[in-house]
């Protein structure tokens, strides 16, 4: 589902421009019509069997305007009962663009409490991290729901280790990196996850990256799998 709302997330504009030539056509369909034969003859109360848009066009409109709450509630309950490393590590984008942030807070304190010598822990952090820095007074009021819940937040960032401002993050990441480092046993996965924490978190060129994933599936050959 996260897959799903992310990918969608990319190509919004082109999907919703699809939508009403496609329901067009559609509608021109011996199956519209055949459907419409059958509504208009059948009284059942089920809203499921009177299912006017058995397409999904609407239903798929409404979630790329963001007006569908359907993802969001899988979502929510899911992360609510699963402690998965990568659920929450995927999960937590999608509650800061929500503008969730209490539910990003709990995946990230979920996260480093554990999971915290997994690949995905630092860069989620970051993510966390930088969303909330970025915020200002208003932003983060309403993103967390009031004000009393920023105080909320400001300790756990705390009890995190965390900078105390964007700035402050590379070098936080830097300092995270070097110490779940293992010279000895470079991870592939931790490679990856971190070079796309330098590109499309903080903006940064990882001069050293080819040397570092080279490295690393040198060390664990095996360990691409984990990587796509």
């Amino acid at each position: 589902m996260l897959r799903l709302d992310h990918q969608i997330s990319k190509v919004k504009d082109e999907e919703l421009a699809k939508i009403d030539p496609e329901k067009e056509e559609w509608m021109k369909s011996e199956d519209y019509t055949k459907l419409q034969e059958k509504l208009a003859k059948d009284h059942d109360e089920d809203e499921y069997k009177n299912d006017t848009d058995p397409q999904g066009f609407e239903l798929y409109r409404q979630v790329l305007e963001g007006k569908s709450d359907f993802i969001w509630k899988f979502v929510d309950l899911v992360t609510s009962k699963n402690t998965d490393v990568n659920l929450h590590a995927k999960a937590l984008p999608y509650f800061i663009k929500q503008g969730k942030m209490m539910k990003a807070l709990k995946s990230v304190i979920l996260l480093n409490e554990k999971h915290a010598g997994h690949p995905k822990t630092i860069p989620s952090t970051t993510k966390f991290l930088k969303a909330w820095f970025e915020m200002d007074a208003e932003a983060r009021t309403t993103a967390s729901g009031g004000k009393i819940f920023i105080d909320v937040i400001e300790k756990e960032v705390a009890q995190l280790g965390g900078p105390k401002t964007a700035k402050d993050l590379p070098k936080w990441v830097a300092g995270k990196q070097k110490e779940a480092e293992d010279p000895k046993n470079r991870s592939l996965e931790a490679c990856h996850e971190n070079i796309k924490l330098s590109l499309n978190t903080l903006n940064n060129v990882d001069k050293n990256a080819e040397k570092l994933a080279t490295q690393a599936l040198q060390d664990n050959p095996k360990d691409s799998v984990r990587v796509y």
